[in-house]
């Protein structure tokens, strides 16, 4: 293996003192829709989050479910969209990418030897983007 890849995955298993762990922080205790595909994939209030290997574990609560855990991939890349008065990003978006071209940094090359790659299992994360709707208040 390259040493630039393993550089990559020992980066990508860390998100402490990152981007990533500052916008978690940033929304904790807002009321999130998670949308995979421009479908509702789950929605409450983030209360409290962790690193479980290559894995977020996010712990939210709503009226319906009440207080769950669930796990999600650490994305490739994040973009984050907010109001122009929103210093806080209390009402905005977030995208968590995990689609093949952001991992393989737009090199073609590599692009193609990630998608010839054996899948071991179906994810909903596979080669997609996630969108986080970030509202202060549940309406």
């Amino acid at each position: 293996m390259p040493l630039n890849w393993l550089v990559l995955i020992i980066f990508m298993t860390q998100i402490y003192n990152t981007f990533i762990e500052d916008i978690l922080n940033s929304i904790l205790q807002d009321h999130i829709t998670f949308n995979i595909k421009n479908k509702v994939f789950k929605e409450g209030r983030l209360l409290i989050y962790k690193q479980n290997n290559y894995h977020l574990a996010l712990t939210v609560e709503n009226n319906k479910r009440g207080i769950f855990t669930f796990e999600i991939p650490i994305p490739f890349n994040i973009e984050v969209h907010k109001p122009e008065d929103d210093d806080e990003l209390k009402n905005g978006l977030i995208y968590f990418d995990y689609r093949i071209m952001t991992l393989a940094k737009n090199n073609k090359s590599i692009y193609d030897k990630l998608k010839n790659m054996p899948r071991t299992g179906n994810s909903k994360f596979y080669d997609t983007i996630m969108e986080l709707v970030i509202k202060n208040e549940v309406a």
